[in-house]
């Protein structure tokens, strides 16, 4: 169960840096001003770092073993059907 939240989180963060590529493209390509565009870039840069790091230190601070044993385990009989 780990293994699948770990690969959930990892697909997340993988889905966080293309969308981060997208708004950089986006605001190197079609700004009218490049001074206001370098500004924007330096802010939007370090505001996702910033909560990139937060949000990756939060999720390894998780016990998973310990926060997913309420959860009951899914034994399923194939011959059951």
């Amino acid at each position: 169960m780990n293994n699948a939240l770990l690969a959930f989180y990892l697909m997340f963060l993988l889905g966080c840096f293309i969308a981060s590529i997208f708004i950089i493209y986006h605001i190197t390509r079609y700004s009218i001003n490049k001074k206001s565009s370098t500004t924007m870039l330096i802010l939007f840069i370090s505001v996702f770092l910033i909560l990139f790091l937060i949000n990756l230190s939060a999720f390894g601070a998780l016990d998973l073993d310990e926060s997913l044993k309420f959860m009951p385990s899914l034994n399923i009989n194939p011959s059951s059907f």
